[in-house]
């Protein structure tokens, strides 16, 4: 088949066509995925397509692929680059200005992300979690044995008086 008819998916809502739109191209003109973004880029950005990615079942199309990664009746997704950078951009300018209005006072050491412990913290503490276990299974042995001794301190004990009792047979 030398046509593919796919439809398209919006971010936005262009003027004139909405969010969504058939389109129908040559398999013979487009060999790359990149080929497809310029095709789309100058047909509904202005030629802009380097701000564009495709995606299909919600998966980034890479732009070095055949195009025969995409069939007929596929949906693809256009998702314009730039909205997230910009997005990205106030973000850090605002953390940057709030930190800077905020230099007079002293600066708070970050919390690590595992929970509040740092990395170090946290081995500290399984090194101490792990010497109490083994302080608390020696003192167990040790009681253990030596209530083992006991016992059998206290069998000897009973072996001599038992000897005692019986008297010697004669000979």
């Amino acid at each position: 088949m030398s046509t593919c008819r796919i439809r398209l998916l919006f971010e936005k809502a262009l003027d004139g066509i909405g969010e969504s739109c058939w389109i129908l191209f040559s398999l013979r003109q487009l060999v790359l995925v990149k080929d497809l973004v310029k095709y789309v880029g100058e047909r509904f950005f202005g030629g802009k397509s380097t701000n564009i990615s495709l995606y299909l079942a919600e998966s980034l199309l890479p732009a070095d692929e055949k195009i025969e990664i995409i069939r007929d009746g596929d949906t693809i997704s256009i998702k314009q680059k730039n909205a997230s950078k910009k997005f990205l951009r106030v973000r850090k300018r605002a953390r940057s200005s709030s930190t800077s209005s905020s230099s007079s006072s002293p600066k708070r050491k970050k919390k690590p992300a595992g929970g509040g412990v740092s990395k170090s913290e946290g081995v500290k503490r399984k090194v101490e979690t792990f010497l109490r276990k083994v302080d608390a299974s020696s003192s167990l042995e040790s009681s253990s044995s030596d209530s083992s001794s006991s016992s059998s301190d206290s069998s000897s004990e009973e072996k001599k008086l038992q000897k005692k009792k019986i008297p010697a047979k004669p000979k």
